[in-house]
């Protein structure tokens, strides 16, 4: 009996080692390559989507490069998740915020002019911009607390 409870003592501070978990979290939390690579094909479509209305813009028929431009900035910051890169999360997630304030001032101006959209549609966008700044605040949360 008591070479059992030896027995046990031993194996739950063997396997409670922190050592232990921090090796095991390192291979859960090491990036997937299949996962990366699916990703990177996705932010290389979404960059393509922003080239093209980019030139329809320049030739005065975009209307959807901001749309686009937080596409790609939403697919970017999905890949840099899975690279575990936070501060590159944080630049994306700042860039985003500015992307979702610059859409929803447009958006509001062309409102205040002309009604251009219904004010459900304007909530909407007021919605993803505080959204996306949530996102934010906890990403730089999470950083800090980062040893």
């Amino acid at each position: 009996m008591k070479n059992q409870l030896l027995f046990f003592i031993t194996a739950v501070s063997i396997y409670s080692s922190p050592l232990l978990f921090a090796q095991s979290d390192l291979r859960v939390k090491s990036p997937d390559p299949e996962i990366i690579q699916k990703l990177e094909e996705i932010v290389r479509i979404y960059e393509l989507r922003v080239d093209t209305e980019q030139l329809k813009w320049e030739m005065g028929t975009g209307e959807h490069l901001i749309e686009a431009k937080i596409e790609l900035t939403e697919a970017i910051i999905e890949l840099e998740r899975e690279k575990r890169r936070p501060d590159a999360v944080i630049a994306e997630m700042k860039r985003l915020v500015s992307l979702c304030q610059k859409r929803l001032n447009r958006e509001m101006a062309l409102y205040e002019r002309e009604q251009h959209l219904s004010e459900d549609e304007l909530a909407e966008m007021k919605l993803d911009l505080l959204r996306a700044e949530v996102q934010l605040l906890r990403a730089e949360k999470d950083s800090l607390s980062i040893p």
